[in-house]
């Protein structure tokens, strides 16, 4: 039985989908094929980013979809696991900096000293996240980069950009990194349709 919280897409509905908007549909592949095309980054780093923003916009359909173009792309298991611990860190994180609305007015390591043996214990899952491994760390800024994005956190995107670029990373790469993440947050939003010709569907019915 089909899990009806994310129904599949098939080819059925991807059909569809292309069809009840065509202009728009076409201008959105046009621009996704684009965004993922060879340029300052690889195809597989850009579809790895898509693996990390995937996870953090919670999107079923962009993991599936961009976890076989990673794969096809010639990424291995490994990279797009280290790639997922990335995406965990940095969503974790974004959570972790809006502490300072909540505490407004207290300093970041005041923050920390309020609890201590968490503080330290996530700063130490964090340094390792981004530890090279399988992926280097240059590389795991730069998926950061995209992921800080796609969590619209402004302290993120700022220390992941200031990594990335201490580890030589261009322009050219920062401004592709960015693209991948409104891309992925275009393509979550257009992927869930599936669920919403389920729902219209079962109305007909």
């Amino acid at each position: 039985m089909p899990d009806r919280m994310f129904p599949p897409a098939t080819r059925q509905t991807h059909q569809e989908r292309s069809t009840l908007a065509p202009k728009v549909n076409t201008a959105f592949r046009e621009f996704s094929e684009e965004v993922f095309a060879e340029g300052a980054l690889s195809e597989k780093t850009k579809q790895l980013m898509a693996v990390a923003a995937g996870h953090v916009t919670q999107c079923p359909y962009c993991i599936r979809g961009h976890t076989q173009g990673a794969q096809d792309a010639g990424a291995t298991r490994e990279e797009i696991m280290e790639t997922i611990w990335v995406a965990a860190t940095l969503r974790a994180d974004s959570i972790h900096t809006h502490a300072d609305q909540t505490f407004e007015g207290l300093s970041e390591e005041d923050r920390a000293a309020l609890a201590p043996d968490a503080s330290d214990a996530f700063q130490a899952f964090t340094d390792r996240a981004f530890d090279d491994g399988i992926l280097s760390e240059r590389q795991k800024r730069l998926l950061a980069v995209t992921v800080a994005h796609a969590t619209r956190s402004k302290s993120c995107i700022s220390e992941q950009m200031e990594c990335a670029r201490d580890l030589g990373a261009t322009d050219e790469e920062l401004m592709e990194a960015i693209w991948v993440a409104v891309e992925m947050q275009t393509g979550g939003a257009y992927a869930h349709a599936t669920i919403a010709l389920d729902e219209m569907e079962d109305s007909d019915t």
